[in-house]
């Protein structure tokens, strides 16, 4: 009897918790920001990067550097951006933090004016 008690009890909790759905692709948005430029996997090839999705997916798939801190503070910032949480400015300049501190080129920085050729 103190069993059947138990699980009627704990019917009647899960009832009540929360039910979480997944992600949609249709809440995601693609939010575009003024345009970054790094180094890519490839030697002596440049990547721009203009939208939150680019950024999440560069940061995920083709990040030449090293995935510190940073960097994935910057996967964060890309998919709180999509879901409306954070704005596109915030997750580039998550973006152009990670690619510093991954001593990877970006554009504009002071990396660029200083050695020839990039």
């Amino acid at each position: 009897m103190h069993g059947e008690v138990q699980l009627a009890t704990r019917m009647q909790v899960l009832k009540r918790e929360p039910k979480f759905e997944p992600l949609r692709s249709s809440t995601m948005e693609n939010v575009h920001f003024r345009s970054v430029t790094v180094e890519s996997l490839f030697p002596d090839r440049l990547r721009t990067i203009a939208s939150v999705a680019e950024a999440a997916e560069f940061l995920l798939n083709e990040w030449p550097g090293k995935r510190g801190r940073l960097h994935g503070l910057a996967q964060l910032a890309c998919l709180e951006a999509m879901d409306g949480s954070a704005t596109g400015d915030m997750a580039r300049s998550m973006f152009i933090e990670a690619a510093k501190e991954a001593d990877i080129y970006v554009e504009g920085s002071i990396a660029s004016t200083m050695i020839p050729g990039l």
